[in-house]
C-alpha cells in the first residue's frame, strides 16, 4: 500500500488506481488535504474516479449528504469546520 496526499478543494475529482479509498482530511501549512490509500499499481493505468465535495458546518444540502459516504472533518485556521463525502 502506498499513501498520497492530494490539494482538497470544495469539489476533488481524482483518478486513483481501482481499489483505492480515503484515510485522512486534514490541514497542512494552512491548506486542505486528503490523504489516500492507493489500490493496486498507479502506473498499471487501472484507474477510477473518485470525487470527494466538502460542505462548511450548516450548509443546507441535508437529503443530498444522505447520498454520500463520510471521509472526515476538518478545521481551518480561521476557525471553519469542513466536512469532506466521497460522492457514489
Amino acid at each position: 500500500m502506498i499513501v498520497y496526499k492530494y490539494p482538497l478543494q470544495q469539489r476533488t475529482k481524482l483518478n486513483l488506481p481501482k481499489g483505492s479509498y480515503p484515510l485522512y482530511v486534514g490541514m497542512q501549512q494552512n491548506e486542505p488535504f486528503i490523504w489516500i490509500a492507493l489500490g493496486g499499481d498507479p502506473e498499471l493505468g487501472n484507474e477510477e474516479e473518485h470525487v470527494f465535495k466538502a460542505f462548511p458546518t450548516g450548509h443546507s444540502g441535508r437529503d443530498f449528504l444522505l447520498k454520500e459516504d463520510f471521509v472526515g472533518t476538518f478545521q481551518t485556521s480561521g476557525g471553519f469546520v469542513w466536512h469532506v463525502f466521497e460522492v457514489k
